[in-house]
C-alpha cells in the first residue's frame, strides 16, 4: 500500500470562512479532493461510512465525486482547500478517487503551533491579489499537506477506526484495544495500568507517546462520539444515552459533552435535526 506522502497536491483552490453558522448545502459533491481544516468551532460530517465531529486541529478530507454531508455544530471558522493529487512521476495525471488508500476521513494534527502558523499566513487578505502571493498560498497549503502526511504515514493509522497503531509498544496497543472494547462500561484507567504493572503516571506517559493523547482523553473521545451518534439516530433522553456511553447519569454526560464539543447535547441534536 502506497504512503500518502508519495502524492503531491496540484491546482490548489483556497477559501477561508469565518464563524459560519450554517453550510449552504447539507450534502455536496466536488470534482476535486476537498479538505475542511478547522480553526474554531466544530461540525458533524459523513463521508460514506465515515462519520464524526471535527474541531480545532482536525482536517476532514473528502475524495473527489464523493458525497460530503456536513452540519455546523458551533460557529465554524475553517479553511476550505481543494486539490488534485498526483505522484511526482505522473505530474500531469491526477490520481483517481477509487484508490483504496484514500477513503474520506478525519486527520487530527498534533503540531498545532505549526498548523496555526500556516492558518495565520493564509488569511493575509492581499495574498490572492498577486502571483507571488498565490505562490505563498500554495506553499502554506503544501506545508499543511505535509502535516497531514506525518499523521497519516508516520503513525500507520488504521483507516477503519481512525486511531494510531504501533508495533513498538504492544502493551499500549493492547490497552487501546481494551478501551475500545470496554469504553461504554464503567472501565477505570487505573485498572488498565494495574493490569500492565504500571503506575497511572507511567501508563499515561507511554500511552501519550504512542497515541498523542492521554488515556482519559482517548476514552472520553470514544464516549462522546457514541453520544453524538445516539443523539442523532435515536430519541433516547440524556440519562438513557449516558448509560450507553459509560457515564453514571445525564448530568455528568452533559458536562463532559459540553466541554468537549462546545455545545450542549440538546443543542447538538436540535441543530442537526434542522
Amino acid at each position: 500500500m502506497s504512503r500518502l506522502s508519495t502524492y503531491v497536491p496540484h491546482d490548489m483552490y483556497y477559501m477561508y470562512w469565518e464563524r459560519k453558522e450554517k453550510f449552504l448545502l447539507y450534502e455536496d459533491i466536488d470534482e476535486n479532493w476537498t479538505m475542511f481544516a478547522v480553526e474554531n468551532g466544530s461540525f458533524y460530517y459523513e463521508i460514506g461510512e465515515e462519520q464524526g465531529t471535527a474541531s480545532l486541529g482536525d482536517i476532514v478530507i473528502c475524495p473527489p465525486k464523493t458525497p460530503f454531508k456536513r452540519v455546523v455544530i458551533s460557529p465554524l471558522s475553517f479553511h476550505n482547500i481543494k486539490i488534485e493529487l498526483r505522484r511526482p512521476d505522473r505530474a500531469t495525471q491526477p490520481e483517481q478517487h477509487e484508490d483504496p488508500l484514500f477513503p474520506g476521513r478525519k486527520v487530527s494534527i498534533v503540531d498545532l503551533e505549526r498548523l496555526r502558523f500556516n492558518f495565520d499566513r493564509l488569511k493575509f487578505p492581499k495574498l490572492r491579489a498577486t502571483s507571488s502571493g498565490r505562490r505563498k498560498i500554495s506553499h502554506h497549503i503544501l506545508d499543511i499537506w505535509y502535516l497531514i502526511c506525518e499523521e497519516w504515514d508516520h503513525d500507520n493509522q488504521t483507516l477503519a477506526h481512525g486511531m494510531p497503531h504501533t508495533a513498538d509498544d504492544p502493551e499500549m496497543t493492547w490497552a487501546a484495544q481494551e478501551m475500545k472494547r470496554q469504553a461504554f462500561e464503567e472501565l477505570q484507567i487505573k485498572q488498565l495500568a494495574t493490569a500492565l504493572g504500571l503506575t497511572h503516571t507511567q501508563f499515561t506517559i507511554r500511552f501519550k507517546k504512542v497515541y498523542h493523547t492521554t488515556p482519559h482523553k482517548y476514552m472520553t473521545s470514544l464516549r462522546v462520539e457514541k453520544a453524538c451518534t445516539l443523539l442523532l439516530e435515536t430519541q433516547m433522553n440524556l440519562n438513557q444515552i449516558s448509560e450507553c456511553c459509560g457515564y453514571q447519569n445525564g448530568y455528568y454526560l452533559n458536562r463532559v459533552f459540553t466541554k468537549e464539543m462546545g455545545i450542549t447535547p440538546g443543542k447538538y441534536r436540535k441543530l442537526h435535526q434542522i
